[in-house]
């Protein structure tokens, strides 16, 4: 397995999954606040044809769709988790580098950078290059297979 592919991988995704875990908390609430308004089933009437009602319906769906949303959540979570460490093991420059190449994504990264550090573009790329390896190292471990 190419871990480098996967450590990129892991960066470009991880602004969107941070803000996945804003958007999935919401929505749960939402549904929460949603399962209140949820009248109650009647239980002396039988179905007809061994069918649920609507309000049966309603009521599992958003359970199910609550329950979904938590293991997402809880998934999501751990991945934006291990992301951080990996970035926050290394030196401030390193991590400047990585966020501003793979997570922030900016067309004119490259040439940002060689103006405000007054290095060449080759130069800028070794270093993202040596910043992306130190990250797989800490990520994976290893960084080929």
């Amino acid at each position: 397995m190419d871990w480098k592919r996967e450590a990129e991988h892991e960066l470009k995704q991880y602004a969107g999954r941070c803000r996945a875990l804003k958007n999935i908390k919401l929505r749960h609430q939402a549904l929460k606040e949603e399962m209140t308004t949820l009248k109650g089933v009647s239980t002396d009437r039988i179905p007809v044809r061994g069918g649920a009602s609507r309000m049966e319906d309603a009521l599992v769906n958003n359970i199910v769709e609550r329950q979904r949303l938590e293991l997402t959540y809880k998934f999501t979570h751990k991945l934006v988790d291990l992301t951080r460490q990996g970035l926050d093991a290394l030196e401030p420059q390193e991590r400047d580098l990585l966020k501003r190449f793979y997570v922030d994504e900016s067309k004119y990264t490259a040439d940002q950078l060689c103006e405000e550090l007054h290095l060449e573009r080759s130069r800028v790329y070794k270093l993202k290059d040596q910043a992306l390896y130190k990250f797989t190292i800490n990520m994976y471990g290893i960084e080929k297979l």
